[in-house]
């Protein structure tokens, strides 16, 4: 049995995080519960535990201050931020101070189900590996790799759903996480199959077709400008190429 330590300042979400947890039947169990950063650190300090689950927001001390201080303090242990904050600059952070993963409220249960199975798979190794010290040395930053590449594209991917009538280049988001365009290019059609523009595009024409059907009234153009297209040539040949008509025609029906 794994231990867990779930830092947030709402109660509920505490007691609701134990009950989801012991649900899953995965071999983890909440043996202590903390309403900050402060607070989550005296507990790593008086009970080793082997998982750290922090919600981001909190009073006092942050969640991403609090995995900060538990680096530089020797803490090692995989931490999960759990965050009702959307915003892509959390997440980015969270990765630089080594978070494992993130998840966003409300938390899904299958989704906590099939982390914490990933996390007893590492643990494992990591136990295995100190019994039997058989492991090579490189394996771990592998893994360490895919993992953040996994999670930079899930933020790519949810930024693209929240922001996507901004400008989404993959320049951009090389400059908001530090890392090579061409890397993230890479990675993100590793793990989705498709390029970037082309997950952006398909995201913004979605949300266009939604508009024309739902308000009459707002002309092409405008739907265009509200989803991040300012050409509306372009957007109109996207569209087509997309839906099969053109903006009006689809209006019409």
């Amino acid at each position: 049995m794994y231990s867990v330590l779930v830092v947030d300042d709402e109660a509920w979400m505490c007691e609701g995080m134990t009950k989801i947890i012991q649900k899953t039947n995965t071999g983890f169990d909440v043996v202590r519960t903390a309403e900050n950063g402060l607070e989550g650190l005296a507990s790593l300090h008086d009970n080793e535990v082997d998982v750290v689950l922090a919600d981001i927001c909190m009073p006092g001390m942050d969640g991403l201050e609090m995995l900060r201080r538990m680096r530089e303090a020797g803490h090692e242990q995989p931490v999960v931020i759990i965050s009702g904050h959307h915003e892509f600059d959390y997440a980015q952070k969270a990765i630089r101070y080594g978070v494992y993963d993130y998840l966003l409220k409300p938390v899904d249960r299958e989704e906590i189900s099939h982390l914490l199975v990933k996390l007893s798979r590492k643990l494992e190794r990591e136990h295995a590996s100190e019994r039997s010290n058989r492991l090579p040395a490189e394996e771990e930053p592998k893994e360490d790799d895919l993992r953040s590449g996994c999670q930079i594209v899930r933020m790519m991917m949810d930024q693209a759903k929240r922001k996507y009538m901004n400008d989404l280049s993959i320049s951009v988001i090389s400059d908001q996480t530090g890392f090579n365009p061409s890397y993230l290019s890479r990675i993100f059609k590793q793990e989705t199959g498709k390029g970037y523009v082309q997950y952006v595009t398909e995201i913004r024409l979605e949300a266009a077709r939604k508009l024309l059907m739902e308000n009459p009234d707002l002309h092409v153009s405008e739907i265009a400008h509200r989803v991040g297209y300012w050409d509306d040539k372009h957007f109109s040949k996207q569209f087509k190429r997309e839906f099969g008509m053109t903006p009006s025609e689809y209006r019409r029906g």
